[in-house]
């Protein structure tokens, strides 16, 4: 999944931009030293001195968004050539809406598989799904709000984690709600027979039916208008039975009192409501059961006081009991998002080390430890049956570049060595290329033969040279920075190791220089009988 652009990620912390700065950084681009005037000169210009004996950067002054932008140009180099990526890559924070949070409570139903129980990617498909949000910072799961309430994004994510949990417990606790509120309608016909008629026709005729329509409705619609559905029912749930006790002259009318704190608890303890719901809930619950008490005229004022204050105490308990069990709920939430985000932070650094221990740090090129993981991956994909065709590997040398160094200074080599490497990336695409060691940069070309590995080595060869890079220490006639190239080519199904394709393309590399640098050769035979088919040398 991509990193969503910067302009999404307003709530992102600096340690975390930095790092999606990094994963979705740009191609390798030259120093800042390398312009027209400078080591980067286009191609056709003249030979101009290298003017970044003062100015060039070096390795160690490097800056670290620069060190970033070329390991990321390292690891898409490295795709190609069949080195799989860290196993431990970083989840930017922005994807723990796709990892989700494993819910303390969830069930072994409604996980569709092992990738879906780890990711646990909502189904995008039903009704009323929500997207997750773009992105989960650091500060988002520092505390609750005084409602129990997350920040915005988290609580998007809180609903989408729990969706299929909470459709799944309402679908029970609805019915079994059902049952024993209409259960109830015994007890009324002892307590209350002057009015069971009534109280009948509105369990059966009116309650009945809107509770089942909200069971049907709870897995259809979002989150905030179920919870906002399930308050308007409970009240009208608990209006019933207050409704009978207000319109009933029966003497024990008081007695089925208890009915309506147990449709309290039933909401907040079996229904589940969230807690503003709740604290609405019974708000109404307690002023609309004293409206209905001091409507009655048989009630003495000592027993209108008691049951005022039953109806209070009950209120409070039930109040108290849903805020406790909401509060553990979203705290042991909250908890485990938290791991989320800190691992995600641990394996961000993970991952960045990695990539330096794999990458060069003067050009950004892998290294020769990931090089050679790239060729073993490619030489190893064409004996297990892979359809990769032959495999080319060419070593390429900076031609007498220690008289550079002499002539211009390590700073100035240094800036050479990049600019060598930055012409050799574009150049051929699927090409993996990487720095061996001092000036000696090999190629990784899956799916080159003699002929065109040949032929890529050239366009290589030509393209260093078009740079125009001055070396004026150099005796041989050529004024210019260029370079000799070796190819060895592993034909299909061969069973040649990586060592030994490295062999063949070095002597190939020193029979070019035999013969006079600024040249290709391709390995035909033995090492040290000369047989290397030499092109010839370039104008």
């Amino acid at each position: 999944m991509p990193l969503p652009p910067a302009r999404m990620m307003p709530r992102m912390s600096p340690r975390l931009r930095s790092r999606a700065a990094w994963r979705q950084g740009a191609a390798l681009a030259p120093s800042p030293g390398q312009g027209k005037a400078g080591l980067g000169a286009r191609r056709g210009e003249r030979a101009v001195r290298v003017p970044c004996r003062a100015r060039a950067p070096s390795a160690t002054s490097a800056s670290d968004g620069s060190r970033k932008r070329r390991l990321n140009t390292c690891r898409d180099m490295l795709s190609p050539g069949g080195v799989p990526r860290p196993t431990g890559a970083s989840v930017p924070a922005a994807e723990v809406a796709r990892r989700g949070v494993a819910h303390p409570a969830r069930s072994a139903r409604g996980r569709k598989g092992e990738a879906d129980r780890m990711l646990n990617v909502p189904d995008m498909t039903e009704p009323g799904a929500a997207a997750p949000p773009d992105r989960i910072d650091g500060a988002d799961v520092a505390h609750l709000g005084p409602l129990l309430g997350f920040a915005p994004t988290v609580e998007r994510l809180f609903d989408i984690e729990t969706r299929g949990e909470r459709v799944e417990h309402l679908r029970v606790a609805i019915p079994v709600g059902l049952f024993f509120y209409n259960a109830y309608l015994v007890t009324d016909a002892v307590l209350l027979p002057d009015v069971i008629v009534v109280g009948i026709c509105l369990h059966l005729l009116v309650i009945l039916p809107i509770a089942l329509v909200v069971c049907w409705l709870v897995s259809r619609i979002s989150a905030v208008l179920r919870e906002r559905l399930l308050l308007v029912a409970m009240m009208g749930v608990f209006a019933v039975p207050l409704f009978t006790f207000w319109a009933s002259s029966a003497p024990n009318a008081t007695y089925t009192m208890p009915e309506l704190y147990l449709v309290l608890v039933y909401g907040g303890m079996t229904l589940q409501l969230r807690f503003p719901h709740m604290a609405a809930f019974t708000a109404f619950a307690l002023a609309a059961t004293w409206a209905a008490l001091v409507q009655r005229p048989d009630l003495s004022p000592a027993v209108l006081g008691a049951l005022m204050f039953q109806a209070a105490t009950g209120c409070a308990f039930a109040f108290y009991g849903s805020y406790r069990a909401e509060l553990s709920r979203r705290r042991a939430y909250l908890r485990a998002l938290r791991e989320i985000v800190r691992s995600d932070g641990l394996e961000a650094d993970r991952t960045l080390l990695l990539g330096l221990s794999s990458t060069d740090p003067l050009t950004g090129l892998p290294n020769r430890r990931a090089f050679d993981a790239a060729l073993e991956a490619a030489l190893d994909a064409g004996l297990q049956g892979a359809d990769t065709g032959p495999i080319a590997l060419l070593m390429i040398d900076v031609d007498h570049f220690k008289r550079f160094n002499d002539t211009y200074g390590h700073v100035a080599g240094d800036c050479c060595l990049r600019a060598v490497a930055t012409s050799l990336v574009p150049r051929i695409p699927g090409a993996t290329a990487a720095r061996y060691g001092g000036e000696e940069f090999p190629v990784v070309l899956p799916g080159f033969g003699r002929a065109s590995a040949l032929a890529a080595a050239e366009a290589l060869r030509a393209g260093v040279e078009a740079l125009a890079l001055e070396h004026a220490g150099r005796s041989d006639g050529i004024a210019v920075v260029s370079v000799s190239i070796g190819v060895a080519v592993a034909e299909a199904g061969a069973a040649m190791g990586a060592t030994t394709l490295t062999a063949e393309a070095d002597a190939a590399l020193y029979s070019v220089k035999r013969q006079g640098r600024n040249r290709c050769a391709v390995y035909e035979g033995r090492f040290g009988e000369g047989r290397s088919r030499l092109p010839a040398a370039a104008a």
